[in-house]
Formats: C-alpha cells, sequence, structure tokens
C-alpha cells in the first residue's frame, strides 16, 4: 500500500514544472603557469524551467490510473485481513472457540 500511494503523488508531480539549476567552473589559460591566476578563472549559472501546455489529458489519466491502483491494493489488504480474521473465526479450536 506504501508504494501504491508514493505512486500517486509521483503522478502528482507531473502538474507541477520541470526546473533546473546548473553551475559550472573552470580555468582557462595558454599557458601551464598562469592556469591558477585571477584572469584564468571561468564561471557559470543558469537555470531552465519546462512545462507541457497539452498532452491531451495524460497526466490526469496517469493520475487517475495511480489513484485507482492504490484503492485496489487497499481493498486487497482489507480482504486479506477479513479473510484472515473470518479463518480464526472458523477453526475449530480455534482463539474465538477457547
Amino acid at each position: 500500500m506504501a508504494s501504491a500511494n508514493a505512486q500517486v503523488g509521483l503522478a502528482r508531480t507531473a502538474y507541477y514544472p520541470l526546473v533546473n539549476i546548473v553551475g559550472a567552473g573552470g580555468f582557462e589559460s595558454g599557458s601551464i603557469t598562469t592556469l591558477l591566476q585571477g584572469p584564468g578563472a571561468l564561471w557559470s549559472i543558469g537555470a531552465s524551467a519546462a512545462e507541457t501546455i497539452f498532452d491531451g489529458g495524460r497526466r490526469r489519466a496517469l493520475n487517475d490510473q495511480a489513484k485507482s491502483a492504490y484503492d485496489s491494493t487497499v481493498a486487497s489488504y482489507r480482504q486479506t485481513v477479513l479473510t484472515g480474521f473470518q479463518q480464526v473465526e472458523d477453526k475449530p479450536g480455534g482463539v474465538a472457540n477457547s
């Protein structure tokens, strides 16, 4: 059930934009002796964001599918627990009949 619940959370993340922040640094020089000096340093930083504008209902369908899988897993778990309780109740000489 925990895994199915996590899948519901992952399906919801599709509604949010993807944001990336990237940085890079290094040194550049024509001579090895001046490589680590101030003028040889370079750096770059940038950000980007991406969002899908139209997906034909794919995100909603994936979200609904994840919710349905979770509901199915919960129902299966409950049925397993109820079956276990029924087997204990029906067992001759079991805990309930003692």
